[in-house]
Formats: C-alpha cells, sequence, structure tokens
C-alpha cells in the first residue's frame, strides 16, 4: 500500500469534515477576479486575521497579473490568429502560467498554514472561479469533547495530505 493512501486513511480517521465556509467574489471594482477580503466569523477561532487577509490579498493580486494586458499577451493573440489556435497546443499563455502559479501558492498555503489549523483551502478554479472554499476541519479522536482542541493539536500538519497530481488532494 502506499504511504499516500495510508496517509489520507489516517487524516479521514482522524478528522471529519464540519463544515465549509466560501469567499465570495469581489464586484466592487467591476468583474475583474478578486474575492472579498471579509474575515468570516467561522475561522475566529482556527486561524489569525491577519495570515487570511494576506492569504486572500495575494491571490487577489495573482488574479490581476494573470488578467493584466502587455505585449506578450497581444504577442500571443497575433499568433494565435495566425496559427488559427494551434499555437495553443504546444505554448502555455501567460494566463495559464500564473493560474499554475496559484495553484502552487494554495498548495503551499495548505501545507504550511491551513492544514495544521485543521482547515483546507480549494483552488478557485475548482470552483468556477466563483469562490475561495474553505474546508473546517473537526478531530474525531475526542469523543464526546464538549470544546474544540487547539488547531495545533488538531492536527500534526502537511504530513497527512495526501498529493494527486502534485497537488494537495481535496477531500
Amino acid at each position: 500500500m502506499s504511504p499516500q493512501v495510508h496517509n489520507l486513511q489516517e487524516l479521514r480517521r482522524s478528522a471529519s469534515l464540519a463544515t465549509k465556509v466560501f469567499i465570495q467574489r469581489d464586484y466592487s471594482e467591476g468583474t475583474i477576479c478578486q474575492f472579498q477580503t471579509k474575515f468570516p466569523p467561522e475561522l475566529d477561532s482556527r486561524i489569525e486575521r491577519q495570515l487570511f487577509e494576506e492569504t486572500v490579498k495575494t491571490l487577489n493580486s495573482f488574479y490581476a497579473e494573470a488578467e493584466k494586458i502587455g505585449g506578450s499577451s497581444y504577442l500571443e493573440g497575433c499568433l494565435a490568429c495566425a496559427t488559427a489556435y494551434f499555437i495553443f497546443l504546444c505554448m502555455e499563455t501567460h494566463y495559464e502560467k500564473v493560474l499554475k502559479k496559484i495553484s502552487r501558492y494554495i498548495q503551499e498555503q495548505n501545507e504550511k498554514v491551513f492544514a495544521p489549523r485543521g482547515l483546507l483551502l480549494t483552488d478557485p478554479v475548482e470552483r468556477g472561479m466563483r469562490v475561495i472554499e474553505i474546508s473546517i476541519y473537526e478531530d474525531r479522536t475526542c469523543d464526546g469533547c464538549a470544546t474544540r482542541a487547539p488547531a495545533s493539536e488538531s492536527f500534526s500538519g502537511s504530513t497527512l495530505l495526501p498529493r494527486v497530481g502534485g497537488r494537495v488532494a481535496g477531500l
């Protein structure tokens, strides 16, 4: 049995999905892709407000970078028209490159910040760029406990997160 499967089973045994929090898109500045930085009360005991806001602001800056139009975007468009869009079979667009960068950032945040606190951040691409989904996991090892254990005690860290295709798997 591979260690990835064992780690996933261990995670499911020790934690259960309690709820999900959705961070909505922010349309206050038009239709550019950005998400609200308002701190959800459900995360109050799980993560520091500053860490949450920093993560969302970083994601917003990456999405702004992806949608930025520059010389390379014009060149990509011209090459696409000249080759009947066949060029995209052998080259990545600037937008795709930034989306991969965002996926790596989300994986890193899950490993270092969110998972140790019993949280899992889902890439907005997996939700149609409509929301940032944050799954909240509860510790199952405490039978009938009225209060939640501190996040640092609930999860032993990122070693329990399974990987699928280089990314942290959604649970």
